[in-house]
């Protein structure tokens, strides 16, 4: 069977989870007999996994192809250097970047939902927790799969909203309201310079392209000439520079990167399924994405650019692993042990390595995913994130030791 044929369906990937989204938000609290609709986000979870797992696997098996789906929003006129106007699409794009991140965002999501269904279980606000959880896998997806720069940015901001309101879950918990707000706030910072660096692109590309410059890179907006190779950078280097910094705010916003690091420890006030989320597969794996992505369709970035790529990376790392030895919550530890792997991550696009901090993103996922569910466990039996009164547990909670044991040595 040609898994190619699947490409064509990559919408439903995003809309599987945003259907469980609606039922369970609006029917959720009469269906108490499915854990007031966890196991509807768990069902339609797992079929996004399938068919988001068997569309990767159709690319694997046909590399190096790009199927783009569009469908136009709307048209404005010409006006100014448009000569045929613009066109605002949305669409769904499979390529092998976005292929491989269809396996992290849904196979982690459908693993962190499965295990909700039992961590959560005495946890008031069920409807209101897995219809969020749904949305926020919906707005990744979306993200992965945008095939426009704006479209990326409506599910960029959509992420945000959806870990606004997962942190701030124990909303009668100032300080969980309080880490919601720290969150929503610095991310916002670096979400006006993504959007900056947005406009910056478009008025480069609009100068000095054909036909008014906007079907000579359609990733920015609209694929105007079906091309996604990469045309270069236009003669404009300073914008083009700005453009690139900007992006790199809005990543290091997502991503948690020094100086926009701070709401990172602090959302772990959330369930612990939810800061398993948002390390491994969805907020976090953003802000990598978009430099990977703007690496590879955005005519790659200036020498100044990659400099403080590689200096945000480096520093990130090392301060964010100081940062993890001298912490005794558990979970701050692993949260800090997060920046600092993101930080890798950032610091291997800087180099002129985007695929190979794609990998690690890839690698991360899972291996943070195990860590924050085995202390997840840990947690939900002794009562306590304080590592000090942790030892000798490996006894008493055998099966979850191996798995933090196999989850540490990944990370190592």
């Amino acid at each position: 069977m040609d898994l190619s044929i699947l490409f064509g369906w990559a919408f439903l990937v995003p809309l599987l989870p945003a259907l469980a989204f609606v039922i369970v938000g609006v029917w959720g609290k009469r269906l108490g007999r499915f854990e007031h609709g966890g196991w509807i986000a768990v069902l339609l979870s797992g079929a996004a996994m399938v068919l988001g797992v068997l569309i990767a696997i159709g690319e694997m098996l046909n590399p190096n192809t790009y199927a783009d789906v569009s469908y136009t929003w709307f048209h404005v006129g010409a006006s100014g250097p448009f000569a045929n106007g613009v066109s605002f699409v949305v669409g769904t794009l499979v390529d092998p970047i976005s292929a491989l991140m269809l396996i992290v965002v849904t196979v982690v999501g459908f693993l962190v939902m499965l295990y909700s269904v039992g961590y959560m279980h005495h946890d008031e606000g069920l409807p209101r927790y897995y219809a969020l959880l749904s949305l926020f896998l919906t707005a990744m997806l979306g993200l992965v799969l945008s095939d426009n720069l704006l479209e990326f940015f409506l599910f960029w901001e959509l992420v945000g909203v959806c870990s606004y309101f997962l942190i701030g879950f124990y909303w009668r918990k100032p300080s969980a309201s309080s880490a919601a707000k720290e969150a929503f706030l610095v991310t916002r910072i670096g979400d006006v310079m993504f959007l900056l660096g947005i406009f910056i692109y478009f008025s480069v590309y609009a100068m000095t392209g054909p036909n008014g410059g906007w079907a000579a890179n359609g990733f920015l907006f609209v694929h105007g000439s079906a091309s996604f190779i990469p045309i270069g950078a236009p003669g404009n280097s300073t914008l083009l520079t700005v453009a690139g910094l900007m992006l790199l705010g809005g990543a290091a916003g997502k991503s948690a990167q020094f100086p926009l690091d701070v709401w990172l420890p602090d959302a772990m006030e959330g369930p612990t399924t939810v800061s398993a989320l948002i390390h491994a597969a969805t907020m976090v794996a953003a802000g990598v994405y978009l430099l990977v992505v703007g690496s590879i369709f955005l005519g790659g970035y200036t020498s100044i650019v990659l400099f403080a790529i590689v200096a945000v990376g480096g520093f990130t790392t090392f301060y964010a692993a100081t940062m993890a030895v001298v912490n005794t919550d558990i979970k701050r530890v692993i949260a800090y042990s997060t920046i600092s792997q993101l930080g890798y991550m950032v610091l291997a696009v800087g180099a002129g390595f985007a695929m190979v901090g794609l990998y690690q993103l890839f690698t991360h996922a899972f291996f943070k995913a195990l860590l924050f569910l085995a202390a997840g466990a840990i947690i939900h039996t002794i009562v306590t994130q304080d590592l000090f009164r942790m030892g000798g547990l490996a006894k008493k909670m055998r099966y979850t030791s191996i798995a933090f044991l196999i989850g540490a040595l990944a990370l190592s």
